[in-house]
């Protein structure tokens, strides 16, 4: 049997109740299109004390059934901006430019 897997992101946090909540979608293989979401709401205590930092808004975790695994991946600015570049390139070689932001206005 296989192991079932979800990718949670943190939607709500209530300190005081030391929960939070997050929208799940199930990862399978071959990637589902659009896959159906799931909510849950999670006690910060099933969070490792190394995780702890990483319970944000919109923080991303992998869960198992049974153990939560945050995402420490962060972007920095560059990279942002490099792969936002690369993405408006690729938009207009296939003919779909994104629209423009403030920043680029500003220019």
């Amino acid at each position: 049997m296989t192991e079932r897997k979800w990718e949670g992101v943190v939607h709500e946090i209530d300190r005081g109740a030391n929960t939070f909540f997050a929208i799940l979608n199930e990862i399978v293989e071959p990637p589902a299109p659009e896959p159906p979401e799931s909510f849950g709401t999670f006690g910060l205590s099933q969070v490792s004390d190394e995780d702890q930092s990483w319970v944000k808004l919109g923080a991303v975790f992998i869960w198992d059934g049974r153990a939560l695994v945050f995402s420490h991946a962060v972007w920095t600015r560059a990279e942002m901006d490099q792969v936002s570049k690369r993405a408006a390139e690729l938009m207009k070689i296939f003919g779909k430019a994104p629209a423009k932001t403030k920043k680029e206005d500003d220019k």
